[in-house]
């Protein structure tokens, strides 16, 4: 199930979040929701994506690379 947050939801999330850290209950740094949000995201998809782990409970989702991918043939260069 996939739950979304609309703006409402997203700006009680907010509100909790700095009550919080004025109460220092969370660390003053703390970014906001949807920051927090995106940056998640982004880390569960680069798991996915790039440690290629065929196994992985989420890799079915991700589309098959493509043949341009598989065909490239580098030339070697004379310096690391």
């Amino acid at each position: 199930m996939v739950w979304i947050a609309n703006e409402r939801d997203v700006q009680r999330i907010d509100a909790f979040l700095q009550v919080n850290k004025k109460c220092g209950l969370c660390q003053s740094d703390l970014l906001l929701f949807e920051e927090l949000r995106d940056t998640t995201n982004e880390q569960l998809f680069d798991k996915i994506l790039y440690t290629m782990n065929k196994q992985h409970l989420l890799h079915y989702l991700l589309s098959p690379p493509s043949a341009s991918l598989k065909s490239y043939n580098l030339r070697r260069r004379p310096h690391s």
